[in-house]
């Protein structure tokens, strides 16, 4: 495996190559961070038992982004390796118009609408340079009833567009991974129908309890793409679909004579599902959220400024797929545990200290590098366990 150094500098920024192996890769990059300038107009009326409005927003986004690969001889010297489309400069006007509908049907339901459009001009210098336009339908219809005074339903549909990264466009190299995306000039904005049903349940004094179970369907999902026979970039790929259910609730434990403490509980489980460009087969989306397990204690000590409590929390993705391997990064402990301990009053202040990962939870990644496209022998596999250990922090809010 080669030995790797990353190297980067801004415009006005010189650097010289240290000291490396004689197997080693720098990139240089020159990059103009991407500053969104736009703006937003509303309007809003009511018409007799319904409420108007009209919306408009212009936004426009630049990427100058300049990079050069380079390999150390055994002379000690450099030698640039031609990245092709690793330079260039991607830039975005985009327009977008809405009128939004609302109005209570009873008082019991309230219904609302939104009919829109957005239009998008992409455009890339260099070799692979090209100007592109696009026109997209997005809106949504929501409902919301109270069926009981302690029960509101929610429903809602919406068509959306989803927005690019820059940076897919062009080509780059990582060197930490021994990994390179070639450029792609043909990205689309992947497009989406998402649903949701919700549901509130109000216990009283015992607290709340949501349940919200989604799908998305996905066309024009970025994922990893072939480009040629070996070399690959994030490109559109078919139809994705995503689903879960999301279930929150926070519980008053006063009521069992703790006082002024609660219990509050996120529970999200997500599947997806695409056809991998590769096999054909279904799997799911890279890097994609799997679950969601988040449960914190908070008591504020009755007639006292000191507060007190705790947190455990574990989040797991789906592995991270490319087209040359396969890796996922994952705790080794089921879960990452704080504890925190709280001050309201110190010189007006609220101060704060906490320790997070009691319990030693080590970083582990799990990557497998094939001999070219997955499926083929097995280059190497890389099984790393970082310690990572507590980390303790201190926070001071408020105003003086």
């Amino acid at each position: 495996m080669a030995h790797c150094h990353w190297r980067q500098r801004r415009k006005d920024a010189v650097e010289h190559a240290e000291p490396a192996p004689a197997d080693a890769a720098i990139v240089d990059r020159l990059m103009r961070p991407i500053v969104p300038t736009g703006g937003r107009a509303e309007y809003r009326w009511r018409g007799g038992a319904s409420d108007w409005q009209l919306s408009a927003e212009a936004a426009f986004n630049t990427l100058d982004n300049a990079s050069s690969l380079f390999v150390l001889l055994p002379d000690r010297t450099f030698t640039e390796i031609e990245l092709v489309g690793g330079t260039g400069k991607v830039a975005e006007d985009r327009y977008e118009g809405a009128i939004t509908w609302g109005r209570a049907i009873s008082p019991k339901l309230a219904l609302q609408g939104s009919l829109g459009g957005e239009y998008s001009q992409l455009s890339q210098s260099g070799p692979l340079g090209q100007t592109r336009s696009f026109v997209r339908p997005k809106g949504f219809v929501a409902a919301a009833w109270k069926a009981t005074p302690r029960l509101d339903i929610n429903a809602r549909l919406e068509r959306r567009v989803g927005q690019l990264n820059f940076s897919d466009f062009l080509a780059s190299a990582n060197l930490g991974r021994e990994s390179a995306d070639a450029a792609n000039p043909d990205l689309v904005p992947p497009q989406s129908w998402d649903a949701e049903v919700e549901t509130t349940r109000n216990f009283g004094d015992w607290g709340t309890s949501s349940a919200r179970i989604y799908g998305r369907l996905i066309s024009d999902i970025i994922d990893q793409i072939p480009i040629g026979l070996t070399q690959e970039s994030p490109g559109n790929l078919g139809r994705a679909v995503v689903y879960g259910i999301e279930w929150n609730s926070t519980v008053q434990l006063g009521n069992l004579g703790w006082h002024g403490a609660k219990l509050d509980a996120r529970l999200q489980f997500q599947n997806s599902a695409l056809s991998d460009p590769l096999s054909g087969e279904r799997r799911r989306i890279s890097n994609d959220l799997v679950r969601t397990v988040d449960i914190s204690l908070r008591q504020d000590v009755k007639g006292t400024d000191w507060a007190w409590g705790g947190q455990v929390l574990q989040m797991r993705r789906s592995p991270s797929t490319r087209l040359g391997e396969i890796s996922v990064n994952y705790e080794t402990s089921p879960f990452d545990t704080a504890l925190f301990l709280e001050h309201k009053n110190v010189a007006g202040l609220t101060l704060r200290g906490s320790v997070r990962n009691l319990i030693g939870a080590n970083d582990f990644l799990d990557r497998t590098v094939f001999v070219g496209r997955r499926g083929g022998p097995i280059s190497f596999i890389e099984a790393r366990n970082r310690s990572v250990g507590p980390t303790f922090s201190l926070a001071v809010s408020g105003s003086f």
